[in-house]
């Protein structure tokens, strides 16, 4: 009940805040509480952080000049949000559904920004995985994922420590083939697209992780086994608490689901 009222209390104080803060500082400010969105409030994750940024985040696209960097911390902040404090599939569909309108409508003006074309594939491939996967490849949007992961590889393959390629990589191990509609997935292009980005960034833990899967998937068990473990061993960053340990919860099912000791 404390950490619920001091929640209540931070986010009044950012609004009323917000009230006295030139249009030009909301961005600054919705920085400023994403950063400290893994902060511990009495002694547990809070929501509260997050909240204010996406509020600051979502003033600053009302009061000022729209741009590819301000959409993207937007949806940075809109995803952890829904990722990590909301168990509502159906609020989490329509939000997702309203960020994707939002860039959608940003997107011909920024068509070339990598900051677009990954918080498009972020969110389609968010929207995608909330829908079902074969419903999201039979209703084209894993091809909207691989489209804008796509173009996001090839303007700039090392944006957020090669987002791209976890994005691509996941997108060829998940979604299923189809025949005569889609016939694109394949295990080698997952593995290849996740290997690049686990030697060039290894401390990318989520990486690490899918790259385990689909080696499991291709029989090369023995590697898999070594990057299951690779995360299990890992220490978690306090500045990506819930990312990480997230992950690392996402490792321990899949490593008992198929019978892999620590």
């Amino acid at each position: 009940m404390k950490t619920k009222v001091r929640c209540i209390v931070l986010i009044a104080l950012s609004f009323l805040i917000s009230s006295q803060v030139p249009a030009a500082d909301f961005k600054s400010r919705g920085d400023h509480f994403f950063e400290l969105r893994n902060e511990f409030v009495m002694g547990a994750p809070s929501a509260a952080n997050i909240d204010s940024a996406v509020y600051f985040y979502k003033q600053a696209l009302a009061g000022e000049t729209v741009t590819p960097d301000l959409l993207y911390k937007y949806t940075r902040a809109v995803d952890f949000k829904y990722m990590y404090f909301c168990n509502d599939k159906s609020v989490k569909r329509r939000k997702y559904k309203e960020l994707i309108e939002l860039l959608e409508k940003a997107y011909p003006e920024f068509a070339n920004s990598a900051e677009l074309n990954y918080s498009l594939a972020l969110a389609w491939g968010r929207y995608g995985e909330l829908i079902g996967v074969l419903r999201a490849a039979k209703n084209g949007i894993a091809g909207k994922v691989k489209f804008y992961g796509e173009k996001l590889y090839f303007i700039n393959k090392d944006f957020k420590s090669g987002a791209a390629g976890v994005i691509l990589g996941r997108l060829h191990y998940i979604t299923p083939r189809l025949p005569f509609i889609l016939t694109w997935p394949n295990l080698k292009k997952s593995e290849q697209y996740l290997a690049e980005t686990v030697e060039k960034y290894p401390s990318y833990l989520r990486a690490k992780l899918y790259l385990a899967d689909t080696l499991w998937k291709v029989n090369d068990k023995s590697r898999a086994r070594y990057y299951y473990n690779a995360v299990m061993t890992s220490r978690v960053d306090p500045k990506e608490y819930m990312e990480q340990t997230t992950t690392k919860k996402e490792c321990v099912a899949e490593m008992k689901k198929k019978g892999i000791n620590k």
